[in-house]
C-alpha cells in the first residue's frame, strides 16, 4: 500500500513538474490539433483551406466545392476569466500564401479569427466565410482579413488590403496592403504577426516577407475586446473563393495568450502562456514572437521565470526523495515476495493440452458421456499416470450459429459505437431507440447534433463525425452492405475512409419463413399463407 500511495505521488509531482514549465509548447501537427470545416483539407503539413478549380474549363469542382474553408484549434480557448475580472492578450504569428487558379480572379481572402461559434459563417461572396453579422448576444467574433477582392458594399478601400472585423464584415479599422510594400496578390510566402493587449486596448498587425517582424505595424487600432470576447473562444483561419478561385494556404501558426493570473484549476487544456500550435523550427525564434509585448508583460514574465526556476528546483529535489523512498520500498516488498513464490507455484493447477485432454477422453468418445447440460457433455478421462478426471466440453457457439452470423457481431459493434458517441442507452426511458435517433438526424444533415450533450461541443468535429458514420454503416439493416469488425476499427482510426451513407435510412427486407417444406412437416401443398397462423417472419437483419 505503502509503494502504491508513493506511485501515485509520483506521477503528480511529474505532472506537476511537466505542465509548469513556461517554455511547455506542442508542435505545429495539423493533421491532430486542427478541425477543419468546408472545403479545407490537409496539403503535405500544411492546411490548404480552400480547393482551386481551372476557371477557362467546365470542371465539375467549380459545382461541388463549397467555396469556403475554415481550420480551427480543436480545442476552446480561454479568453475571459471572470474570477478575477482579467482579458486574456494575445500575439500570434502565421505564414500564408495566396496564389489564384489558371485563367481566374483572386478569390476573396484569407482571416485569422477568433469566434464563440465554430459552426457559423457566410459563403457570400467578399465574405471569406465569415458572418454578416453577429447580433445574437452569446455569439461574437475577431476577424483580421487579408482581403483580395473589392466590394464596395461591404466597405472595401480596395481589393488589395487588410482590416479588422468585430462581429460583422464591414471593416472596423482598414489600410491599403499596397502602399504598405505589401502586395496580398504576389503568389509569395507572407508572414503576419497580430498582437492584441487588454492594458493598452490596442491590437497591432504586422506584415512581411521575411521571418523578421517589420519595425513598424502596418496597421494599429485601439479596440476593447474585454466587451467582444466570450470565456471560451475558438481560434483559427477562415478563407472563402468568391466569385473567383486562389489556394489559401496555411504553412505554420504559432499563438499564445497573457495576462491571467496563476489558477489552481484550468478549464482549458493548455495553460496560460502556452504555445498553442507551433512549428518545430520556430522554437529557435521564440525571442522575436514576443517582441511586441510591452514592458509591463515583459517585467511579469522575467519575474515569473526567476520564480518558476525556483519551484523546479525544489519539485526536483522532491521528485529524487521521493523516487529513493520508491526504490527501497520497491526491493523490501520484491524481498518478501520472493519468498512466497515457489510455494504459490507449487499451487498451480496441472494444465493439460488438448492432444492430452483428446488422449484421455478417447477423442470425446460418446461411451465416455457420464453427465449432459444445457450447453455442454461432461466426459470422464483417465491421465496417463491412471488418474481419473471429468472433462467438460462446452458447445462452440452454444447453439446459436445456426441463425446467427458475423454480421450479427458488426450490428451490435454499431450500437456500441452510437451510444458512446451520443451517450444514450440503447432505449432511452422514452422509448426512443439510439439508432433511429441517429439516422434521423443524418436524414435532417444534422449529424453532429446527435454527438452527446455533455461534451457541451468540445470535441474533435472530424473525429465525431467519423464515429457517427462508422456507426451508421455497421447498423446498417441491409447486412450485406455492413462492413467487418476489422474495417470498422480502421475507419474509426482514419486509416480507410468511410463509406457514402444513403441519404435515407434503408428500409429492411421482411420475408416469410415457412418451418420447411409443407410436405417435410406432412401437411398440404395447397396450404397458404393465410392458412398458417403459426408462422413467424424471418428478416434480413443478421
Amino acid at each position: 500500500m505503502m509503494f502504491s500511495a508513493h506511485s501515485k505521488l509520483f506521477c503528480l509531482l511529474f505532472f506537476i513538474f511537466t505542465f509548469t514549465s513556461p517554455s511547455y509548447s506542442i508542435p505545429f501537427l495539423p493533421k491532430d490539433n486542427f478541425t477543419l470545416l468546408g472545403d479545407a483539407f490537409f496539403r503535405n503539413n500544411n492546411i490548404s483551406l480552400t480547393q482551386e478549380f481551372n476557371c477557362s474549363s467546365s470542371s465539375s469542382d467549380f459545382f461541388t466545392s463549397l467555396g469556403f474553408g475554415r481550420a480551427l484549434y480543436v480545442y476552446p480557448i480561454r479568453f475571459l476569466d471572470f474570477s478575477a475580472n482579467v482579458t486574456a492578450s494575445f500575439a500570434c504569428r502565421f505564414t500564408f500564401s495566396i496564389k489564384a487558379s489558371p485563367s481566374c480572379s483572386f478569390g476573396d481572402g484569407i482571416a485569422f479569427l477568433i469566434t464563440s461559434n465554430a459552426g457559423k459563417f457566410d459563403i457570400s461572396a467578399g465574405h471569406m466565410g465569415l458572418p454578416e453579422f453577429a447580433p445574437e448576444a452569446e455569439d461574437s467574433f475577431l476577424a483580421v482579413e487579408f482581403d483580395t477582392s473589392f466590394n464596395p458594399s461591404l466597405g472595401d478601400i480596395n481589393g488589395n488590403h487588410i482590416g479588422v472585423d468585430v462581429n460583422k464584415v464591414i471593416s472596423f479599422a482598414s489600410v491599403d496592403a499596397v502602399a504598405n510594400r505589401v502586395d496580398l496578390k504576389s503568389g509569395k510566402p507572407m508572414t503576419a504577426w497580430i498582437e492584441y493587449n487588454d492594458a493598452l486596448k490596442m491590437i497591432h498587425v504586422w506584415v512581411g516577407y521575411s521571418q523578421v517582424r517589420p519595425p513598424s505595424p502596418i496597421l494599429a487600432t485601439q479596440i476593447d475586446l474585454s466587451k467582444q470576447f466570450k470565456e471560451f473562444m475558438h481560434v483559427g483561419f477562415s478563407a472563402s473563393n468568391g466569385e473567383g478561385s486562389a489556394a489559401h494556404v496555411i504553412d505554420g501558426w504559432r499563438f499564445k495568450t497573457f495576462g491571467f493570473l496563476s489558477s489552481p484549476l484550468q478549464k482549458d487544456p493548455v495553460g496560460e502562456g502556452d504555445c498553442l500550435m507551433c512549428s518545430t523550427e520556430d522554437s529557435s525564434r521564440e525571442k522575436d514572437f514576443s517582441d511586441g509585448s510591452n514592458d509591463q508583460v515583459r517585467t511579469g514574465t522575467g519575474a515569473f521565470t526567476l520564480e518558476s526556476g525556483v519551484l523546479v528546483a525544489l519539485i526536483a529535489i522532491v521528485v529524487v526523495a521521493v523516487f529513493s523512498l520508491m526504490v527501497w520500498f520497491w526491493v523490501r516488498k520484491r524481498r518478501y515476495t520472493s519468498g512466497r513464490s515457489d510455494f504459490r507455484m507449487r499451487k498451480v493447477p496441472t494444465m493439460l493440452t488438448l492432444s492430452e485432454i483428446r488422449s484421455a477422453t478417447k477423442g470425446f468418445n460418446p461411451n465416455r458421456i457420464i453427465g449432459e447440460g444445457a450447453t455442454a457433455m461432461v466426459y470422464e478421462g483417465i491421465l496417463p499416470s491412471g488418474k481419473q478426471v471429468a472433462v467438460k466440453r462446452f458447445s462452440p457457439m452454444n447453439g446459436i450459429d445456426c441463425f446467427m452470423t458475423e454480421k450479427t457481431d458488426v450490428y451490435s459493434f454499431g450500437v456500441v459505437v452510437l451510444e458512446v458517441a451520443t451517450g444514450r442507452r440503447s432505449v432511452d426511458d422514452d422509448g426512443i431507440v439510439a439508432v433511429d435517433f441517429v439516422w434521423g438526424m443524418w436524414e435532417r444533415r444534422k449529424l453532429l447534433e446527435a454527438a452527446d450533450s455533455r461534451l457541451r461541443g468540445k470535441f474533435d468535429m472530424v473525429g465525431m463525425q467519423r464515429m457517427l458514420k462508422v456507426g451508421l454503416c455497421c447498423v446498417n439493416p441491409n447486412c450485406e452492405k455492413r462492413p467487418t469488425v476489422k474495417e470498422a476499427a480502421r475507419m474509426l482510426r482514419g486509416e480507410v475512409p468511410v463509406p457514402v451513407l444513403p441519404a435515407r435510412k434503408p428500409t429492411m427486407t421482411i420475408c416469410a419463413a415457412l418451418a420447411g417444406d409443407s410436405e417435410r412437416d406432412g401437411g398440404d401443398e395447397n396450404v397458404g399463407v393465410e392458412d398458417q397462423p403459426w408462422m413467424t417472419p424471418m428478416s434480413r437483419f443478421s
